[in-house]
């Protein structure tokens, strides 16, 4: 399954999810299977993510 992925912070997750519809077509045209949303801000707070590590180095 190829999954489309959204990173983004609190200010703007909802945003984003209000446009998810629009994502999801824009997704399926490309040939993906899903489109998941996922708070960076969160992840960056977590000391074990993996995105966290990375952007580190960044």
């Amino acid at each position: 399954m190829i999954v489309f992925t959204i990173y983004c912070p609190d200010n703007l997750i909802a945003a984003v999810k209000a446009q998810i519809s629009i994502l999801t077509e824009v997704a399926e045209y490309a040939g993906l299977v899903e489109v998941v949303c996922l708070n960076i801000t969160y992840l960056l707070r977590d000391m074990m993510s993996k995105v966290r590590q990375i952007l580190k180095f960044v």
